[in-house]
């Protein structure tokens, strides 16, 4: 049996996928691919035969490099199909109580899944928040009580299903991990009652992620992503998409337009067809920076229902679409100077300094989860009828 850990994940463009096996108390990267992604979109199957083929290339790959057949697997999964179920319970203990607190906790879990059996729970989280419940509930002070948030991530048994009938017979283990729960091994240190949001701009959509306390305690998305920025330009400009992604890439988005400056227009390098077309930058600006506005105010109304405060959170943005010139900028307009790419707090991991590109950050945090979380932040490993692994994470406010 290896002792090797393939991290894969699933992208609508691409296929990523890291090798790491266990250094003392961390792990080190022995191999790397990436492949185009065929089959997939938006995080589900939509060719098996494309998506089994894509699977086989990008594993075929890697255990080439290595000369050795990897049995253990993590999969990056998010479609639809995953959704967060959450709850707060108000109880009278103490920090110190850990059997009363383990019981109950035990408890939430086993309700989750009687109310959601026709799903997969893939994560189920804890988080102690050290509030008045006066806050809370009809301004009745519990000063003994503790306020608990319970929150799990489930996915239909379908989605899970397509995916197990991919895995090749070598597969002997596969862990399903959200990517979302990856990226939270970069915050498992943090100690903070400030909220972590991290804003995920994908291909097809955005994903907002609330961390308290180094726990997950909200987790949703809107259907807006870069590709929707692209489509934009292609349909008002009138041109094809892969010229359109070019100026898209290329544009650095401006909030407003400079006082006295005169209109510009698109180099006529971008027109490899010989055709040179007159296209306003202004106009360009205008089309993408109305689409990430209206990104922006979907933000602010989920977060609304989803209670954080903005405004004095920590926000990261990740994913492709966080690469777009100038998004940084109008995001720090709306939100705050608080907002930084996530690929910051990747100066404090060592091998992206060393080279790795920052386009490996799911598949390195599903690796830093799996190798570095604290063996006491495991209560247990639960074995549900499908055979997938879920992890029961446990959280403390210190």
């Amino acid at each position: 049996m290896s002792d090797k850990v393939a991290a894969i994940d699933f992208g609508s463009s691409k296929i990523r996928c890291l090798v790491g096996k266990r250094k003392e108390n961390s792990f080190e990267i022995v191999a790397k691919s990436i492949i185009d992604s065929a089959g997939f979109n938006n995080g589900s199957i939509i060719n098996f035969f494309e998506a089994s083929g894509s699977l086989n290339k990008v594993t075929s790959n890697i255990e080439s490099f290595i000369n050795e057949k990897i049995d253990k697997f993590l999969f990056s999964i998010e479609n639809k199909s995953v959704f967060v179920c959450n709850f707060s319970l108000i109880q009278t203990f103490t920090k110190n109580q850990k059997k009363k607190l383990q019981d109950l906790v035990q408890k939430s879990f086993n309700e989750m899944q009687k109310f959601n059996s026709e799903k997969n729970l893939l994560h189920f989280f804890y988080c102690i928040l050290d509030k008045k419940i006066s806050k809370i509930q009809n301004n009745i002070s519990h000063p003994d009580s503790s306020y608990i948030q319970v929150t799990g991530i489930l996915a239909n048994n379908n989605s899970i299903d397509e995916f197990i009938d991919l895995k090749k017979d070598n597969f002997k283990e596969v862990k399903f991990i959200v990517p979302s729960v990856a990226l939270l091994s970069f915050f498992l240190k943090k100690n903070s009652d400030e909220n972590t949001i991290i804003i995920d701009i994908g291909k097809n959509k955005t994903t907002l992620t609330i961390l308290q306390n180094s726990s997950l305690i909200a987790h949703s998305s809107i259907p807006i992503g870069s590709n929707h920025l692209t489509s934009d330009l292609s349909k008002v400009l009138k041109i094809d998409y892969d010229l359109a992604e070019k100026i898209k890439i290329n544009h650095v988005i401006e909030l407003e337009k400079k006082k006295n400056e005169p209109n510009q227009f698109i180099d006529s390098k971008f027109f490899q067809d010989g055709v040179i077309r007159k296209i306003s930058k202004e106009l360009v600006n205008e089309i993408l920076f109305s689409r990430i506005l209206e990104i922006i105010k979907l933000i602010y109304r989920l977060a609304q229902h989803l209670k954080p405060n903005l405004l004095n959170s920590k926000i990261y943005l990740t994913g492709g679409g966080s690469g777009l010139k100038g998004l940084e900028i109008i995001f720090k307009k709306y939100f705050g100077e608080n907002v930084f790419k996530l690929s910051t707090i990747l100066q404090n991991e060592p091998i992206f300094l060393g080279g790795l590109s920052s386009e490996y950050l799911i598949s390195y945090g599903l690796l830093k989860n799996h190798f570095e979380r604290p063996s006491n932040e495991v209560i247990a490993s639960i074995q549900n009828n499908d055979g997938i692994l879920s992890k029961f994470f446990k959280f403390f406010s210190r």
